[in-house]
């Protein structure tokens, strides 16, 4: 996975998607910042992608996954591997993910952690709507 850095490139995409994201043929899409900022989760549906992003420059990297409602209830972390990002303010880091269930709610979850290896904290959750 190749870490770069956020840009024109990005803004120009991001705002695309979300021109897209807009039409009724979109399931679900949408982001969530960490309690405080400083990250950013987004997924976009129409495009199947993850993107987190480490927003302040606050040494603190940025970590985020999508998890995918199951019929059960329960609840499908995506990718399997959190997403970690510590290269720095404006870093960003985006997955391709696949959605089993197209119609299923989708939950964002973005935190800060410190090091590929730490936990996780100050995380904020939102769920988007699939149907």
């Amino acid at each position: 996975m190749k870490i770069i850095r956020l840009g024109a490139v990005l803004g120009s995409a991001l705002a695309a998607t979300s021109l897209l994201a807009a039409s009724p043929a979109t399931a679900a899409s949408g982001s969530v910042d960490a309690i405080g900022g400083g990250a950013r989760t987004w997924f976009g549906d129409a495009d199947n992608i993850v993107i987190v992003s480490d927003r302040l420059g606050d040494y603190h990297g940025a970590v985020g996954w999508i998890e995918i409602k199951q019929a059960d209830g329960s609840w499908n972390q995506r990718p399997a591997t959190r997403i970690y990002v510590g290269a720095g303010e404006g870093s960003f880091q985006s997955i391709p993910v696949t959605v089993n269930r197209e119609a299923a709610d989708v939950r964002l979850v973005s935190c800060l952690q410190d090091g590929a290896s730490g936990s996780p904290w100050n995380c904020n959750r939102k769920i988007i709507s699939g149907s």
